[in-house]
């Protein structure tokens, strides 16, 4: 597989804290990310780790920002496994045109920044 896309994101979260309502959180992640940030002690920093992983991904395919929703832009993170990207809608529709993609995701915070970085492979290799 060859790299098409490389995307990286941070965030400052101080900043992202002041974004939060509930608008703002139902607008931008999917039930299950919100589930799982919502039951820790402070959900602020895996919340703004998901936000820049929905942008990482917007950059890595080289999308416009608004081009879909970041909703269907989901970070899943079952236990004992990695975090991983799964597309929905208008941007599983534009990933999909790619053919033969895999999304590979990485994510980070301490107590003032969350990161994201994100690359897509696809592809055949000879």
């Amino acid at each position: 597989m060859a790299i098409l896309g490389l995307g990286i994101d941070l965030v400052e979260l101080d900043h992202f804290q002041k974004k939060l309502s509930k608008r703002f959180l139902t607008r931008v992640y999917a039930e299950e990310e919100l589930a799982y940030c919502l039951q820790k002690k402070d959900a602020t920093p895996s919340l703004a780790a998901r936000f820049a992983a929905k942008e990482a991904v917007i950059k890595a395919f080289a999308w416009r920002l608004f081009s879909q929703s970041l909703k269907d832009i989901v970070v899943i993170k079952e236990e004992n496994l990695p975090p991983r990207i799964e597309l929905r809608g208008k941007a599983l529709e534009n990933a999909s045109k790619l053919g033969n993609y895999k999304i590979f995701v990485s994510l980070t915070h301490t107590e003032k920044l969350a990161m994201a970085e994100v690359i897509v492979a696809g592809g055949e290799v000879e």
